[in-house]
């Protein structure tokens, strides 16, 4: 009798890590870059280097819509955007990007077309302020 009692338990344990354990390899991974160098418009920049399966991002634009930067009484400096990312396949999607000091943030949402049920959060990091180039990077997942 007590070799069943022991037993469920154990069993109920390592079903549960057996489920766990593919949940947490479900946000794979993504990178591109943007370039911001004011070519297009002085709020737009264009999307490149994106690694699969976002090569749609390629050629796109991210699209500040409103800006709002203030300094709290730490002296800590904040910037926090809206934005619109257009993939070069039409496709869109609304995010954020936050910088505090010189740390960035990047969230995107569910959007249209190939961008539909994603969700994407991450890193922006400063790769060249001689051309305006900045990396983002992070995770993401899709819904159904």
């Amino acid at each position: 009798m007590q070799k069943t009692t022991l037993l469920a338990p154990v069993c109920v344990i390592a079903l549960l890590f057996i489920l766990a354990v593919p949940v947490q390899a479900a946000h794979p991974a993504f990178y591109f870059e943007k370039v911001c160098d004011g070519s297009i418009a002085p709020n737009v920049c264009v999307m490149q280097a994106a690694d699969p399966p976002f090569e749609q991002l390629n050629g796109g634009t991210i699209e500040y819509l409103d800006h709002a930067f203030f300094q709290n009484p730490a002296g800590v400096i904040i910037e926090s955007a809206t934005i619109l990312v257009t993939a070069s396949d039409g496709s869109q999607a609304p995010g954020h990007i936050r910088w505090v000091n010189t740390r960035g943030y990047f969230t995107l949402l569910a959007g249209t077309g190939s961008l539909e049920n994603l969700h994407m959060t991450g890193v922006v990091n400063i790769l060249s302020w001689e051309t305006m180039t900045f990396s983002l990077s992070g995770r993401y997942f899709t819904t159904p």
